[in-house]
């Protein structure tokens, strides 16, 4: 069993802010497209109408791309992981209004950030809160994390 468990610094806040914000963005794009489609369809009886209804798809899109306003801090702070288990073929995460279990085999990749990693999924739904920082272990190792996902680790030193 492996176990992170703490707050985490300014520094990994403030990354999976801007990751909070970049799904958002997607998300919204998607939005924006698809409504787009239809109404440039439906536009073309109602000229105005089309005007109208794509603005606000674009400013929520505008909207998510600012991390501060999309994901403040205080808010965000209810969906940081407080704890991480590792245990198993599972990896479990919880926080104040957060709880989500993913295996292990889902793990697309694991970004080793210097004073933390950051785990990535190859399947929905895209989540930015598997975050760990190394000095949070409180059973298990580092060497015990990085051998369990030795061949999906990848080095990047600046966050």
């Amino acid at each position: 069993m492996i176990e992170f468990r703490g707050e985490l610094s300014p520094e990994s806040k403030s990354y999976v802010q801007k990751e909070s914000s970049k799904l958002a963005v997607l998300s919204c794009l998607i939005v924006t497209i698809v409504v787009g489609i239809i109404l440039i369809f439906v536009g073309a009886l109602w000229e105005w109408l089309v005007v109208a209804f794509i603005i606000v798809p674009v400013f929520m899109t505008i909207g998510a791309a600012i991390p501060k306003l999309n994901a403040p801090i205080k808010v965000l702070d209810l969906y940081l992981p407080q704890k991480l288990i590792i245990e198993g073929e599972t990896m479990s995460i919880e926080g104040k209004k957060l709880f989500e279990t993913r295996l292990i085999t889902e793990v697309k990749k694991v970004v080793d950030m210097g004073k933390c990693y950051y785990i990535k999924f190859n399947r929905l739904p895209l989540t930015p809160y598997f975050i760990f920082q190394k000095n949070l272990i409180v059973e298990g190792s580092l060497e015990d994390f990085e051998k369990l996902f030795e061949s999906k680790i990848e080095r990047k030193i600046n966050m």
